[in-house]
């Protein structure tokens, strides 16, 4: 459970540094989304939410948490959505990111309820 939402925590944190490249670039602030760039950061965050569905369904699959922990799978949803949606972004810039510190946020949550 850990793991997976862990996963989702800095999957919120990377949307949120993604999302502010040039304003922290402006700032001197050096975060993974500035080092990666922005293409390779989009790339990280849906790997970090594949990551957290892959361990979820792992662990039901081996008996560590019960069937009904799949549903939390649900709280996927959105963050696919979101994953599209930053992907066809041009950049930090883009309007297209318009709300999606708040998908982020709301995936999380939606995942520590289920």
């Amino acid at each position: 459970i850990g793991t997976v939402l862990g996963l989702l925590a800095c999957a919120l944190l990377h949307m949120n540094n993604l999302h502010d490249i040039e304003i922290d670039r402006d700032r001197g602030v050096v975060t993974l989304a500035i080092r990666i760039g922005y293409r390779r950061s989009v790339a990280l965050l849906s790997l970090m939410y594949a990551v957290a569905a892959v361990v979820l369904v792992s662990a039901v699959s081996i008996g560590l948490l019960p069937v009904g922990s799949l549903a939390a799978l649900f709280a996927f949803v959105p963050a696919a959505k979101l994953c599209v949606k930053v992907r066809a972004a041009f950049g930090p810039t883009s309007p297209t990111l318009e709300g999606s510190r708040m998908v982020a946020a709301q995936t999380h949550l939606l995942a520590g309820l289920l």
